[in-house]
């Protein structure tokens, strides 16, 4: 399976040096005001943005980078090359999750490696790889817990509220897609018995890890700007 997801991996990276070699430097507008906001957290670090609108993790780990390596745009890039891979991962999880079936898992993980699209968003600061990683990750970990022993199945709950976190502070569009995987998990947690073990008390754990930055970010919104929903009505108005 690593040698598959690396082989994937390096496909895509072959391919993003092609583009970075051929001059393309960014997909569209968002990129270079990501890459300069990065920028900016990497000399003066901070939570949330001045807007409220921009989920930080693309500038913490990018601005993060850019505070270890000199040279801030390879810095950028490494984080960029890194981000081909979450999606990779992503792919193989749900699909294991899905079907059970390894070889079919590894088979969709080559199929979806040079999609250029994906190429292309996954070349710069955007967010959409890190979120399409997570949120897979996240959604195939919850699959593969339903038919684990109860134990196991436990971990991997908390470990896809956790991945379906991580891909809330990259986009809101993750926190839009979180909404109707707590509504359908609560209704499997409502049943009377589930071979997992996973009741409600089970998915409050759940909701509360993965709708942790969620809560965190409007909160600080709030205490920023004095407003719990400003940034929502900020966000309405893009």
């Amino acid at each position: 399976c690593a040698f598959v997801l690396l082989l994937a991996w390096n496909w895509r990276l072959i391919y993003e040096f092609a583009l970075a070699s051929s001059g393309f430097w960014y997909f569209i507008d968002d990129d270079p005001a990501r890459f300069l906001m990065s920028y900016s957290w990497g000399r003066d670090p901070y939570f949330i943005t001045w807007d409220g609108i921009w989920q930080g993790g693309t500038f913490y780990l990018h601005g993060a980078a850019m505070r270890a390596v000199r040279d801030q745009m390879v810095a950028s890039k490494l984080v960029s090359a890194f981000y081909s891979l979450l999606p990779l991962l992503g792919v193989f999880v749900f699909t294991q999750g899905l079907y059970r079936n390894r070889q079919l898992s590894l088979a969709a993980v080559l199929f979806t490696a040079p999609l250029w699209l994906h190429l292309l968003l996954g070349s710069g600061t955007l967010a959409e790889m890190p979120v399409v990683g997570f949120m897979l990750t996240g959604v195939g970990l919850l699959l593969m817990s339903t038919y684990a022993e109860p134990k196991r199945g436990k971990r991997l709950q908390m470990l896809a509220a956790l991945s379906l976190a991580g891909a809330t502070t990259f986009h809101m569009t993750a926190w839009m897609m979180l909404i109707p995987i707590l509504v359908i998990t609560m209704g499997y947690a409502l049943r009377k018995e589930t071979p997992d073990g996973f009741g409600l008390r089970r998915w409050l754990l759940f909701a509360i890890i993965a709708c942790s930055y969620c809560v965190a970010w409007t909160v600080a919104g709030w205490v920023k700007f004095g407003d719990p929903v400003r940034i929502f009505h900020d966000y309405g108005k893009l």
